[in-house]
C-alpha cells in the first residue's frame, strides 16, 4: 500500500471533529490510496466503515499497486477497529 503523510489523516480528523456534532447517520472515511491511514482515521473519529482498494494488483498513474488485505485486517485488529467495515 502507498503511505500518505500523517498530516493528511490528522487534518481530516480535525475537520471531522468539527462536523461530528451535525452528523446523525453512520459515516465512513477514505484516505485516498492508504488503507491503514483510513482505518486509523475511522477508529479515531468513530467512522463505521472505510472505502478503499484492499485487494488485487492495479496499474495506476503511479505504477503498479499491489495491495495486501491481510496486512490491513491485522492492522485494523491491532488498533481496535474490528467493528469498522471494509468496503472494497
Amino acid at each position: 500500500l502507498t503511505k500518505t503523510e500523517p498530516i493528511t489523516a490528522i487534518t481530516m480528523a480535525r475537520i471531522l471533529g468539527e462536523l461530528l456534532p451535525d452528523i446523525s447517520v453512520p459515516y465512513g472515511v477514505n484516505v485516498l490510496w492508504d488503507g491503514r491511514a483510513s482505518i486509523d482515521l475511522a477508529v479515531a473519529t468513530g467512522a463505521r466503515f472505510v472505502r478503499e482498494i484492499f485487494t488485487g494488483v492495479y496499474a495506476s498513474d503511479f505504477g503498479l499497486w499491489d495491495t495486501n488485505v491481510g496486512e490491513v485486517a491485522r492492522h485494523r485488529a491491532r488498533v481496535g477497529g474490528s467493528d469498522v467495515k471494509l468496503l472494497f
